[in-house]
């Protein structure tokens, strides 16, 4: 095991595997679960499809993720989700993932 010095106040820590910021608040995958179930309770998001609609990753535009409601930054990857003609879902990864265990 490495041992890494504490870090200076205000330094950022990477985040864990599977978190998301929201907010300035690490989501964890219980917490990103349960955004995504609220959503697509509510009608907010829809359930992916089944077989995957057509899709596309690459870098961050700045725009707002549709589970975290966060902006994609350029230095994160951005997955953009056509789920109908005139809808297109865009996400995190970690939190495209979660919206993709949706369906399991």
């Amino acid at each position: 095991m490495t041992y890494s010095a504490p870090r200076a106040p205000g330094e950022d820590w990477p985040l864990l595997a599977g978190a998301v910021m929201w907010d300035g608040v690490a989501l964890m995958a219980a917490d990103l679960a349960a955004l995504v179930a609220d959503k697509i309770r509510s009608g907010a998001l829809p359930l992916p499809p089944e077989p995957p609609g057509r899709s596309f990753v690459g870098k961050g535009t700045v725009q707002r993720c549709d589970v975290c409601e966060q902006a994609i930054t350029e230095d994160q990857l951005e997955y953009e989700v056509d789920v109908s003609d005139s809808r297109t879902l865009r996400f995190h990864d970690g939190c495209h993932h979660m919206w993709r265990q949706a369906r399991v």
